[in-house]
């Protein structure tokens, strides 16, 4: 509150030393605060949004983990060649070094966002990110392709972002990284 006054104050002594002025000043900022609030409000624009992160209980494999206190997710939108379907088993066993390798010491959180423990038997499937520092957070599927250790799943549009997963895939392709370095498709 000592904000708004100290900016009344010294915009009341700037227009006129009137009591008269400044209490009309006073009335007019509380009203223009007031209307904006309101207008942004209504227009849907989301100010404050709490997201969730978890640590990383363990890797399972190259698109699997186990969140701390959640339970399994696999990543949406993506296949880890394993061995005798697409590729021998060196890429499977790189992606799961690799998911290692950038899970570690970070935090994630998914889309949709998990609510409550997922039963033992049952795996989660969801979009997953990777919270890379306080202002950046990259989606851990993307990574995986972008380095050529995975392959879109014939689901992928069912993601929410397949755009920047297809745009990865492509990437690791033209770069010829990973799976792509050895097949054509």
């Amino acid at each position: 509150m000592w904000f708004f006054d100290w900016c009344l104050n010294g915009v009341g002594a700037i227009i006129s030393s009137s009591c008269f002025e400044l209490v009309t000043m006073r009335v007019l900022f509380t009203f223009l605060v007031f209307v904006y609030g309101c207008v942004s409000v209504s227009s849907g624009r989301i100010v404050h949004r709490t997201v969730t992160w978890f640590a990383t209980d363990k890797v399972i494999d190259g698109c699997t983990i186990r969140i701390q206190g959640v339970g399994r997710v696999r990543y949406r939108g993506i296949v880890v060649p394993q061995e005798g379907i697409l590729k021998p088993g060196r890429i499977a066993e790189e992606a799961y070094a690799f998911n290692k390798r950038i899970l570690e010491g970070h935090l994630v959180r998914c889309e949709p966002e998990v609510s409550g423990v997922i039963p033992a038997n049952e795996t989660y499937v969801a979009d997953v990110f990777i919270r890379w520092s306080d202002t950046e957070q990259r989606l851990a599927a993307a990574e995986l392709l972008r380095a050529g250790l995975a392959i879109l799943s014939a689901d992928y549009q069912r993601s929410n972002y397949p755009d920047i997963l297809k745009q990865a895939e492509e990437e690791a392709r033209n770069s010829k990284r990973g799976f792509w370095a050895e097949h054509k498709r």
